[in-house]
């Protein structure tokens, strides 16, 4: 989804300002290793050996994989993190959402800090507002119970701009993806992971109470599984499915569906929830350092990171990217970004109270 040459063209570029500019005459040499599941091979196969990276980047069930016994292979970072000399300013620290900060924190690894966010993506809903309008509603029903009667309401009066009209239209087109899944849960208030016992939990009652509604949902004909790499936003482009759940770094693909497609009114929302306030599930990888004998590299690629996480930094990495900064000023330089792309700013909100 996200362009790979666009981020190595900014990575080589940050890293290249960095080598020139920083006052330790520091030189970083970044790699880039493919995907992620190629990454985490790699770093494995390197594991106890000189050519291991100072840094490497995992989401964090990797990065407690490097850190398994016999592997151990990464620092724990709060020891620069809570540096005296080598901290962040508490102002950055403070512009840092908690619950960005708290998804590096390993309870497996006596609470080390085995990575460190640099961007994050969100599970949302996108949401046709001209159908919801035909349907009867002025806005995003923001509860299950609601949000179900919509949908069904939707598979049986097909969108009146839609650009094909020989397809069943869809309540919500649903990918089978562990993602998906997850923001359900959450939104019902659950876990997918029991931290104190180390283990993932399906069977509670908010696990459950998620998987009732997409079962009864899928049995009703008000959901339908997307079969297609993307199909799901081609169909809500094409005004045949009322409401999709996707990640927050698709909003520029979904609107040039929408432009291409029926070119209704769209906007965006958490998934639906029982909860108090929105739950969005939050997900995305780390950069972790390495354990060496020469604590200078590890320094040295921590400063490279804190220069990773500058806002104006921050800022042109969503421009390349569409990922959700982790520096929440960095939303401030992005007016040009955010007038492209207007709901970004309802991701602003959700990024609050999102996990």
């Amino acid at each position: 989804r996200v362009n790979r040459d666009n981020q190595i063209a900014f990575m080589d570029l940050l890293t290249k300002e960095f080598n020139n500019n920083n006052a330790y005459g520091i030189k970083v040499k970044a790699v880039s290793a493919g995907h992620y599941g190629q990454i985490f091979t790699k770093f494995v196969n390197l594991i106890g050996t000189e050519e291991l990276p100072d840094m490497v980047v995992g989401y964090q069930n990797q990065l407690a994989l490097f850190n398994m016994p016999g592997a151990e292979s990464l620092i724990d970072m709060n020891d620069l993190v809570k540096s005296k000399k080598w901290a962040m300013h508490p102002d950055t620290m403070a512009d840092i959402p908690k619950s960005f900060l708290a998804q590096d924190i390993s309870s497996d690894f006596g609470n080390a800090r085995l990575g460190f966010p640099p961007r994050r993506s969100m599970e949302i809903m996108y949401a046709n507002m001209d159908w919801l309008k035909e349907l009867g509603y002025d806005s995003i029903p923001t509860n299950p119970q609601d949000f179900r009667a919509a949908a069904c309401k939707a598979s049986k009066q097909p969108f009146s701009g839609s650009k094909d009209p020989s397809a069943k239209p869809a309540g919500w087109m649903f990918s089978t993806d562990a993602s998906r899944l997850g923001s359900v849960i959450l939104a019902f208030g659950g876990e997918t992971l029991d931290k104190s016992k180390g283990k993932y939990v399906f069977d509670n009652s908010e696990s459950l109470a998620a998987a009732k509604l997409i079962s009864e949902m899928s049995a009703a004909g008000c959901l339908r599984p997307a079969t297609e790499k993307y199909g799901d936003q081609t169909d809500f482009g094409n005004g045949v499915t009322l409401f999709t759940s996707g990640s927050s770094s698709g909003l520029p693909y979904y609107g040039k569906a929408v432009s291409k497609g029926a070119n209704f009114n769209w906007s965006i929302y958490s998934v639906p929830h029982t909860t108090a306030q929105p739950r969005g599930n939050l997900y995305g990888p780390s950069f972790a350092i390495t354990k060496k004998s020469d604590k200078r590299k590890q320094i040295a690629v921590w400063l490279w990171l804190r220069e990773f996480l500058k806002p104006v930094n921050q800022a042109q990495f969503v421009r390349y990217t569409n990922y959700v900064p982790v520096r929440m000023s960095a939303m401030n330089l992005l007016g040009d970004y955010r007038k492209k792309n207007p709901q970004f700013d309802i991701i602003r909100g959700l990024m609050k109270t999102a996990g």
